[in-house]
């Protein structure tokens, strides 16, 4: 099932800390986003984010897509950008 938003609402959102409620991942665990990161152009949508999952922190790489399918369909599994 294809979601009907638009990747870049959930950018501008993702950017600004703009949810509705809290986050959690697939298996519960609560997410704070303590910075979104910076916004780029070419490889992950932003770079550098800080995130607490559950107590844990975390800092990495946001790649924003609406369906988890455009992963694959966009071939970032095999892009060494996005390892």
């Amino acid at each position: 099932m294809r979601i009907g938003i638009d990747e870049r609402v959930v950018t501008y959102i993702w950017s600004r800390k703009r949810f509705k409620r809290e986050l959690r991942t697939t298996d519960g665990r609560t997410i704070s986003v303590i910075s979104p990161g910076q916004p780029q152009r070419a490889g992950p949508d932003f770079t550098g984010a800080e995130l607490l999952i559950e107590a844990e922190a975390v800092r990495g790489d946001v790649e924003i897509h609406v369906n988890a399918s455009d992963w694959y369909s966009h071939d970032h599994h095999a892009d060494p950008l996005y390892n």
